[in-house]
């Protein structure tokens, strides 16, 4: 068995496409664990701001196959393919860890650089894989997020918890 971490986002209709999404991992997955969800300012754009969470996936779907899925997931909920890497979003994922995997190629790196420097995605990672090992950086997820708390307090000073249920 696989476990797959994910990176969710939106600034668009989030709240319904956060739930959306959910219903979409439900119906592919037999188990799902989702941190809770944060607000983050829009960065690298001018926007609204973002939900955000992170998903543990189990599943026995190999890389191959897993990031086509997500693809799939994108576009239900509206996601083209044509949009500029710093836009809105409908609903944005991002496989963040595969196992301890550590995969470079063009259109998938694994794992992603932003967890280690961006409290978006980081925070509700440690919500729900505190002690996971960063497969490069040979440290706790906990201990990334002590690091990113010294080095930019500011961004994770900027997150707020949302009072947002999702079934998992």
């Amino acid at each position: 068995m696989n476990s797959v971490y994910l990176s969710i986002g939106s600034n668009i209709d989030p709240a319904t496409n956060f739930q959306r999404c959910a219903v979409f991992i439900r119906k592919h997955f037999n188990h799902a664990q989702w941190s809770p969800i944060y607000q983050s300012r829009a960065i690298g754009m001018d926007g609204p701001d973002f939900l955000n969470a992170a998903v543990l996936i189990k599943t026995t779907l190999g890389i191959d196959t897993f990031p086509a899925l997500l693809k799939t997931l994108e576009k239900e909920l509206g996601r083209t393919d044509e949009q500029a890497a710093f836009s809105n979003r409908t609903i944005d994922a991002d496989i963040v860890l595969f196992n301890d995997s550590c995969i470079d190629l063009p259109e998938l790196t694994i794992p992603r650089p932003e967890l280690v420097s961006m409290a978006f995605v980081l925070v509700p990672m440690v919500d729900i894989a505190a002690n996971v090992i960063h497969p490069r950086a040979q440290k706790s997820l906990a201990t990334l997020l002590d690091e990113l708390a010294v080095l930019d307090p500011g961004q994770i000073e900027g997150l707020k918890k949302v009072d947002l249920a999702i079934e998992n």
